[in-house]
């Protein structure tokens, strides 16, 4: 496989494969919250793009962030802090990184924000990064649509509540737990082709 081709999307209810309880081959992604200057990972280089955006913005205006309740000026080398899930797979020489970034809306629904709310999932754009064992150019595709829920920041832990990914053949798929329940039309997946 040299890279990504073809990109496609269903919902959970078309897919085939076992529920993520009863498939091991689901895996939980890790999450990674950065400070507001990241440490050099690749998930953070991944969304480089998106932190210097962000970061753009904010110094457009008065350059100030809420870092844990305190404002804050944003060093001219600094981000603002953000969170991201992540899992990474190999196959037949490349390595595969899939990921989520945490937004500010328009680019993720956050859901309804009340005390009667049940959905605790966001609905974000994920990204996945081919890079090949041979050491050509890696390669990054960008889809809408990835369910994200980030376990530690629950009020309570909730168990099997979670994103996941998985890796079969030429598909890698993202789908989110709740309760250990499937969210509904929740799973994306990237279809791998040589």
């Amino acid at each position: 496989m040299a890279g990504v081709i073809g990109l496609t999307s269903a919902p959970a209810s078309s897919q085939e494969g076992g529920s993520i309880p009863d498939d091991p081959a689901w895996i939980p992604m890790q999450e990674l919250t950065t400070g507001i200057k990241p440490p050099d990972n690749v998930v953070v280089r991944i969304w480089q793009d998106v932190l210097q955006a962000e970061a753009d913005t904010i110094r457009s205006g008065d350059g100030q962030i809420y870092v844990r309740g305190e404002r804050t000026t944003l060093p001219d080398d600094g981000f603002r802090p953000s969170d991201f899930l992540w899992a990474r797979f190999e196959a037949e020489g490349a390595e595969y990184i899939v990921s989520i970034m945490g937004q500010r809306p328009p680019a993720c629904d956050n859901g309804p924000n009340s005390a009667t709310a049940t959905t605790i999932h966001s609905v974000c754009p994920a990204r996945l990064t081919t890079i090949p064992k041979d050491g050509s150019n890696a390669t990054t595709v960008e889809q809408p649509g990835a369910c994200a829920i980030w376990p530690s920041q629950a009020v309570e832990p909730e168990p099997n509540t979670g994103s996941f990914a998985k890796m079969e053949g030429d598909i890698i798929s993202l789908e989110a737990m709740q309760n250990g329940t499937p969210v509904p039309d929740c799973r994306l997946t990237f279809s791998l082709e040589e």
